[in-house]
């Protein structure tokens, strides 16, 4: 993973940005969707101010907080715990905000295929667009590069190809 720091002392805050190389992709806009949605839920669980979309993920926190909050980061992407319950809790408000219209989705996104998606759609998609090779880390704000990067050492230094890869199940 490419890690690129941007000191600025003249901000309270300190900002990070999970990139995907290629933005998140999938055979079906619907698994991508419901991948991120799923992923913001396990984000919102950390309190960590994560939020995540098709490019990858992102967070602003004080320096203080910084640390926790990019391990938050850290452990929803290279070890996400994507249940069949948080699926179904997903399918089930992603389905409600398509047929309210709450936001613009792709003609493909249709209940039928929100409903066809499977656990083993989203640990694929998963498995094949989080790996480190495909991310890159940006950290910009009030922390110096030599913090940064130890922080980033801790939050993604044990990271490897395969633990993303094991979490996907036989079809």
């Amino acid at each position: 993973m490419n890690i690129i720091v941007a000191e600025n002392t003249g901000t309270p805050k300190v900002y990070s940005s999970f990139t995907l190389e290629d933005g998140l992709t999938a055979e079906s806009p619907v698994t991508q969707t419901v991948l991120t949605m799923m992923l913001n839920d396990i984000a919102l669980d950390t309190q960590a101010g994560i939020s995540f979309n098709d490019k990858g993920g992102n967070l602003a926190n004080s320096i203080a907080g910084f640390e926790n909050a990019l391990l938050a980061l850290s452990s929803t992407v290279t070890n996400a715990d994507l249940t069949e319950q948080l699926l179904e809790k997903t399918k089930i408000g992603l389905l409600e905000s398509v047929n309210k219209r709450l936001k613009f989705y792709p003609a493909t996104v249709t209940a039928e295929r929100i409903e066809a998606t499977s656990l083993d759609d989203i640990k694929t998609c998963y498995a094949n667009n989080y790996q480190p090779a495909k991310a890159c880390l940006t950290i910009a704000g009030n922390i110096t590069p030599a913090e940064a990067k130890l922080i980033a050492k801790k939050a993604f230094g044990e990271w490897k190809e395969n633990q993303v890869a094991n979490t996907t199940t036989s079809r």
